[in-house]
């Protein structure tokens, strides 16, 4: 919103003009609709920012008064706050509400909104709102980082959002950390709701990251969530035609594979889809790379393709094969799970099979598979109902057996591996017994962050 400053005096020149202009016309409004404003037509669109300032304050005056068009009024208020000095601001608001005999809960809401205002000069730096975030997770600290934040929140709330939504790693996302954003959104939902609700769903889509959420691509029930250690549903996304993986990227947006659709899109913290490549041949599984390019495995097109965000191909690998998964090695090669043959196979950028284990050592359906930072690989065998861990030779030294048709596998932090085996998500030790794991619609892969 462009800067609004202007001089005191100035101001009330202006609320004089507007005032005598919204008050000709018509007669008075009478007492007993006192509420209204003096024939208001119902607001239609978002507030125009760039109208002139009195016009716009008289405007979210009347908008205040309908239901739908309060979020939009009392985020253009909180803005004018911010910026214009808050004491001429208000006496402003108080002689156009008078004028336009707004009723006096909508002109506290619209007051509420516009105090408090953080002058210019003492507005907080993206530093110190980093630093009271990452407070909240000190117990001795959180009292004070609650405080600033609580107290300069028209100025730090952007940054924190921000923070939140594009720089994940800059708060450690513990549960302690995510319980006091949500207490915190809680008051500052009496303040700014509209602002709230964007807090709100950054803190929620950051709290992915929390030890013990896992996020699971729900093939039979269209969506993709994340579940605590409990099982329970904290976070959903339901706009999702059949997805089989789901990948949460650093700046807090997901990659999500669609089998059902045949595409990979990219969706962010408002539901827009920001990026997507169609044209693919029931997809099971994506990464995004960290040159920003995505990795596709185009399984019934029987290939695995690199694309640029331009959506151009730069890379394909399409020899004999039906790719349930794949991922970019750190020295550059491919590891793709092929169904066709079950087998797991390195490719170079050459394109050059540089390793593979095959279907002397597996059979039925390989379905995925990630290589360990020790060397061995692990791969889900959908067929078989299993999930094995292989060493460079080909040797199985771990696994797991009697699954019904395990379709992801994920070694965790702690040495367990967490299975997406389409009615369960489970996790196994190291004995390969279950520690964790509850029922699912249709898993097709699960991911612990």
């Amino acid at each position: 919103m462009p800067n609004r400053g202007l001089p005191s005096l100035f101001l009330f020149a202006l609320a004089g003009a507007a005032v005598a202009q919204e008050t000709a016309g018509p007669a008075p409004t009478p007492a007993s609709d006192a509420h209204k404003a003096p024939d208001a037509k119902p607001p239609t669109g978002r507030l125009d920012q760039n109208q002139p300032l009195v016009q716009l304050l008289a405007e979210s005056l009347r908008r205040l008064q309908t239901a739908g068009h309060r979020d939009d009024a009392l985020e253009v208020l909180a803005e004018l706050g911010a910026r214009e000095r808050g004491d001429d601001l208000a006496a402003l608001l108080r002689r156009l509400g008078a004028s336009l005999q707004i009723d006096a809960a909508t002109m506290q809401a619209a007051l509420e909104a516009v105090r408090d205002a953080v002058a210019p000069g003492n507005a907080p730096t993206r530093e110190q709102v980093v630093k009271w975030l990452r407070d909240l997770a000190v117990p001795e600290l959180r009292a004070d980082a609650r405080a600033g934040l609580l107290r300069a929140w028209r100025s730090a709330l952007p940054i924190a959002v921000q923070t939140l939504l594009q720089e994940r790693n800059a708060v450690p996302m513990r549960p302690a950390v995510v319980g006091d954003l949500e207490a915190l959104v809680h008051e500052l939902g009496a303040r700014s709701l509209h602002r709230s609700r964007r807090f709100d769903e950054a803190m929620r889509r950051a709290s992915l990251g929390t030890t013990g959420g896992t996020l699971i691509a729900d093939y039979s029930d269209n969506r993709v969530i994340q579940v605590d250690r409990d099982g329970k549903v904290v976070w959903q996304m339901n706009d999702s035609y059949g997805p089989f993986d789901a990948e949460l990227l650093p700046d807090g947006n997901l990659l999500i594979t669609e089998f059902s659709a045949g595409c990979v899109f990219e969706v962010d913290l408002e539901g827009n889809r920001t990026w997507m490549f169609e044209g693919l041949q029931a997809p099971h599984h994506a990464r995004r790379l960290a040159n920003g390019n995505t990795l596709i495995a185009d399984t019934q097109g029987g290939r695995v393709i690199e694309v640029t965000p331009a959506k151009a191909i730069v890379w394909t690998y399409d020899v004999q094969i039906r790719p349930f998964g794949c991922e970019r090695l750190p020295d550059g090669n491919t590891l793709i799970a092929d169904g066709l043959k079950d087998r797991v196979l390195e490719v170079s950028p050459a394109k050059k099979v540089v390793w593979e284990v095959g279907a002397m050592n597996l059979a039925n359906n390989v379905h995925d598979a990630h290589r360990l930072p020790d060397g061995n690989t692990l791969i889900a065998l959908w067929g078989q109902g299993s999930v094995i861990e292989v060493d460079r030779e080909g040797k199985v030294v771990w696994k797991v057996t009697q699954l019904r048709s395990p379709s992801s596998v994920q070694r965790l932090p702690n040495g367990h591996t967490l299975v997406a085996d389409v009615t369960h998500v489970h996790e196994f030790d190291r004995d390969g017994k279950i520690v964790w794991e509850m029922q699912a619609s249709g898993a097709m892969q699960a991911r612990r962050y």
